[in-house]
């Protein structure tokens, strides 16, 4: 799936980039309360086509980041550097895990998390990819 991801990546450096005016790129994120010994995290994105990548950015700091992808697109991010990333898979992800106590670095944090997706079209035409941010939501300790 890496040579997969890494191939994408490197023919999507050569090919044209929009952001979507039809995107319905969604994020929970649960508890909404603090996340305490024994709760329940869940991470639902939805929105996402089959195809899509999609990613976490998760970070401390709200703020506005504008990332450069391939020099063709840019996604504008509801966090400030310095922020995470992880990729989450294709098409709408969920991810749940429960924590059976919390770390005592995490007590007091907030995490600000927001997804975008990256897709790529071959239809009619020369091929584009085109990116999709969601809402922001967050996650309290």
């Amino acid at each position: 799936m890496l040579r997969h991801i890494l191939l994408t990546g490197a023919l999507c450096l050569s090919l044209p980039f929009a952001v979507s005016a039809d995107c319905n790129l969604a994020l929970n994120v649960t508890p909404d309360t603090v996340v305490t010994a024994g709760s329940t995290v869940t991470i639902d994105v939805t929105g996402a086509a089959p195809t899509d990548y999609v990613f976490l950015v998760f970070g401390n700091t709200l703020g506005s980041t504008t990332v450069d992808i391939g020099g063709f697109v840019s996604v504008t991010l509801g966090l400030a550097q310095p922020f995470n990333l992880a990729f989450l898979g294709t098409g709408d992800a969920a991810l749940a895990f429960t924590l059976p106590q919390v770390p005592p670095q995490l007590a007091g944090l907030t995490f600000h998390m927001q997804t975008f997706s990256l897709a790529l079209s071959m239809g009619g035409g020369m091929p584009t990819v085109t990116a999709c941010v969601s809402n922001m939501d967050l996650l309290s300790f």
